[in-house]
């Protein structure tokens, strides 16, 4: 394993929710799958996080490609029990085994929106049943954003804006996904974080985007990295990590 920054221990209750809101101003919490299954074409960016105005409040976003080009879309909010977080109003993230094992639940509807109708402006669109259940298997140690670097002198997660606490990990994910009357059966790898902090537009920091990628070569390679920037150009973080197969049993 080689890595621009240090790969830190991190402890199991770092895959848990909070238990209370923290006093810093907009502080929340987000959890992450990106997926992509390769035979089908298929990519999901699913995404779970608590609202910085309003903490009790969770958000479930997705946005989903299919093979034909139409995407599927939806929000949604609801005020979770905190023992079912984390969980929004139709989806929720449970973790089986930290670091190791989760599981993926979706049971609701979604906005499908054709290729020619996004060009035109994202109408007409239309509503659709989706349903989703899917087995994750985390397949790298974490890597942990603390102790990275940034070419604007800001260094790790300390002098982030957008979060304290963030870390990422590659994943594979199986199970089914149906979509009004068609079964889809998922085999795909990706990527997942979870980050805890300040966040939104009112936050001290302007921001500007970021990147986040990997990949799982046959070879049983992996690499994964990550670049945060500011509007200028700047960049507020960065870092990675490449990890060999052969020698990920002595580090999970």
């Amino acid at each position: 394993m080689k890595s621009d920054t240090t790969l830190v221990s991190l402890d199991p209750k770092a895959e848990s929710v909070m238990r209370s809101p923290r006093s810093e101003s907009l502080w929340s919490e987000n959890f992450l799958f990106a997926l992509y299954d390769d035979t089908l074409s298929i990519g999901m960016w699913l995404h779970l996080g608590t609202v910085p105005t309003d903490w009790r409040f969770w958000e479930d976003r997705i946005y989903i490609s299919l093979p034909d080009g139409d995407k599927l879309s939806m929000m949604a909010y609801n005020r979770t029990p905190i023992e079912e977080c984390p969980a929004g109003a139709v989806m929720q993230f449970t973790c089986v085994e930290p670091f190791r094992r989760w599981v993926i639940k979706f049971d609701g509807f979604a906005w499908r929106t054709s290729e020619a109708a996004m060009d035109a402006g994202g109408e007409p669109r239309f509503r659709c049943r989706l349903k989703m259940e899917l087995e994750v298997e985390c397949v790298t140690p974490v890597w942990n954003a603390e102790g990275s670097t940034g070419s604007s002198g800001q260094s790790g997660m300390s002098d982030q804006s957008w979060a304290k606490e963030h870390y990422e990990q590659l994943v594979r994910a199986t199970g089914e996904m149906s979509l009004d009357d068609v079964l889809y059966e998922i085999t795909a790898t990706g990527w997942r974080d979870h980050s805890r902090g300040p966040r939104g537009r009112k936050s001290k920091d302007v921001w500007g985007g970021h990147v986040v990628g990997g990949c799982q070569f046959p070879s049983g390679r992996k690499i994964i990295f990550s670049r945060f920037w500011r509007p200028d150009g700047a960049v507020s973080m960065q870092g990675g990590m490449y990890v060999d197969e052969k020698d990920q049993s002595q580090l999970l």
